[in-house]
């Protein structure tokens, strides 16, 4: 019953769907720009293909030791969060008028709260897949490092090199699709309590606040987790994608909760 709901839910929101694949093709498009821009001075205009996954995931321009700039907002991270958000949270409530009358026709709720789940999931998981495939495409066109992935790259710290390794790298790179999950899980949970516009308000606020804060893990930033961790810091790898799992499975459970109890007339 689940996969039949979930096949339902995809064909009945194919135009979103189709939107999703553009406005993500687009915004990769423009935050690859910015980003060729900004490496002038680190990569002779070349895009290396684990750069621009960081910058794509993370939105964080190359480390540079002697920029006076600790930090800045992460902008393309919170444009990357808000896309998915509203491709994930307009269909909650129109979707639970549908859900009433299978529930009635005899799906569980179980069923139907774990389709909107996988939806969810499968929704950030084909953002970030746009993403790898055009950071493959620039990688391609500027003939930079398709395959070779240099984990000495500037955005972890060129000083950092000994203590970062490629294995590293693309383990911490699931920071950002894990947290991206977890967000829109909460953001459905939300939804089913307080409505989509609730919903969708309060994952926005709940990331701009996290990346304002600079709290690498909360707002995705894998390349302020790694630089942390090759420092000894209290952020690590595991614990972080850890930490994004728990999240993930406790707004799981809070939705279930939520569907058990509610009125669906």
């Amino acid at each position: 019953m689940t996969g039949r709901i979930l096949r339902y839910k995809i064909a009945k929101n194919q135009k979103g769907i189709a939107a999703a694949i553009a406005l993500s093709s687009a915004y990769y498009a423009i935050a690859l720009f910015r980003f060729a821009a900004n490496i002038q001075g680190f990569f002779s205009g070349r895009v290396g293909f684990l750069d621009a996954l960081v910058y794509l995931a993370a939105g964080e321009r190359p480390f540079d030791p002697l920029s006076d700039i600790a930090f800045t907002i992460p902008i393309e991270w919170i444009t990357l969060q808000v896309l998915i958000a509203f491709f994930v949270g307009f269909h909650t409530n129109d979707d639970m008028k549908a859900g009433s009358a299978a529930i009635v026709r005899g799906a569980s709720r179980t069923s139907w709260w774990v389709a909107q789940c996988l939806y969810a999931i499968g929704v950030v998981v084909l953002v970030y897949a746009i993403g790898v495939a055009m950071a493959a495409m620039a990688c391609l066109f500027t003939h930079g490092s398709f395959l070779t992935l240099d984990p000495s790259c500037a955005f972890f710290g060129k000083d950092l090199a000994k203590s970062i390794d490629s294995a590293g790298s693309i383990a911490a790179l699931a920071i950002a699709p894990c947290a991206s999950c977890a967000l829109a899980l909460a953001q459905m949970a939300i939804a089913l309590a307080a409505g989509s516009a609730t919903g969708l308000f309060a994952v926005v606020s709940f990331q701009a606040a996290s990346s304002y804060f600079t709290i690498p893990l909360l707002s995705g930033d894998c390349g302020m987790v790694i630089r942390n961790e090759a420092c000894g810091g209290m952020f690590q790898t595991p614990w972080c994608i850890i930490a994004c799992i728990a999240a993930s499975s406790i707004a799981f459970v809070i939705g279930h909760v939520l569907m058990k109890y509610r009125d669906m007339h």
